[in-house]
């Protein structure tokens, strides 16, 4: 993998860290970056979904593109809360290069720690165990 995703080393140490402290078969929840088959494990049985900041549950990229919109339209942290609900997420990993994509997330992650336990992070890269979950 290092030589595929070398150029996101502290996304990789993200990915590498999940594959020793993870269960194989975890619900993993993502945003902040396109790069996300290696979190489906080294078993690939993880269950892996980008998790929309709002209220569309099953869009994706196109949906929003034909909308005249982006992924990142009306975030709220209500409706975000609400889709990592609807997927049963139990882990949450962000992951921002510099000046690519907005970080609201990483900032709701930080901001609610009654929700989100920091496990790991190494730089730009982060991933959250959600509390209350399985």
């Amino acid at each position: 993998m290092k030589s595929v995703y070398g150029q996101h080393t502290p996304l990789f140490s993200v990915m590498e860290w999940m594959d020793e402290h993870i269960p194989e078969n975890a619900k993993i929840g993502f945003s902040g970056f396109q790069l996300h088959y290696p979190l489906f494990g080294r078993t690939l049985k993880r269950d892996v979904d980008y998790i929309a900041v709002n209220k569309c549950h099953g869009c994706n990229y196109h949906d929003y593109r034909s909308s005249g919109g982006n992924i990142f339209v009306n975030p709220e942290y209500s409706e975000w809360i609400s889709n990592i609900q609807y997927y049963n997420k139990e882990y949450y990993v962000f992951f921002s290069k510099e000046n690519t994509f907005p970080d609201t997330e990483l900032h709701w992650l930080k901001e609610h720690p009654e929700v989100f336990k920091l496990l790991y992070n190494e730089k730009n890269a982060y991933i959250f165990k959600i509390k209350n979950s399985r």
